[in-house]
């Protein structure tokens, strides 16, 4: 994870919508990940994938009938993402505002079961989060779940008035420390 502190640096200062100067650690991966049920066939949306450590950590623990669509606004990370070789992984550069659209062409099944995001919410338009949270809703599964890491939980009063439960959770170890927001359909 050290290797991926200098692109997330240069890209932090070229790109105001990268928030972090590390990557996720080890610990909110494991949250993220214990988040997920990978016993079958499932199709995951991951927004904001940055250096790709969550990217990776979802694809080593799903099947190989599994799919994952990871959308990255930024060109330098979209360029080290595809480094990712996985026949699973299909990467957009694209801004996940319009992901109702991104997703048209390159969703294989007609739902997500889960959508991670690591975006800044905290960055965008409260207009701009409320209609990203609307989508997103409309994406998922019936059983659907959409599972945020970020650095407060500013964005739990946006998932309330669609989602029917939303989990809290904190990991202190990682740069900086996270908030996990799980919620469900």
């Amino acid at each position: 994870m050290i290797k991926e502190v200098p692109i997330l640096i240069k890209n932090l200062i070229r790109d105001k919508c990268v928030a972090t100067i590390a990557p996720s650690s080890r610990f909110v991966v494991r949250r993220i990940c214990n988040s997920i049920d990978f016993r079958g066939d499932i199709t995951l949306v991951e927004y904001g994938p940055g250096t790709g450590v969550i990217t990776s950590a979802l694809l080593q623990k799903m099947s190989s009938n599994s799919e994952l669509i990871a959308i990255e606004k930024n060109k330098g990370l979209f360029n080290y993402l595809n480094k990712i070789k996985d026949h699973r992984l299909s990467i957009i550069n694209g801004d996940v505002m319009k992901v109702d659209t991104l997703l048209q062409k390159n969703l294989k099944r007609d739902k997500a079961d889960y959508i991670v995001s690591g975006i800044p919410f905290s960055l965008c338009k409260k207009e701009e989060r409320e209609n990203l949270v609307g989508k997103t809703y409309a994406l998922l599964s019936k059983d659907g779940r959409f599972i945020l890491y970020q650095t407060s939980t500013a964005m739990k009063q946006h998932l309330i008035p669609q989602f029917a439960k939303i989990k809290t959770s904190f990991e202190l170890i990682n740069l900086p420390p996270m908030f996990i927001l799980e919620a469900s359909k």
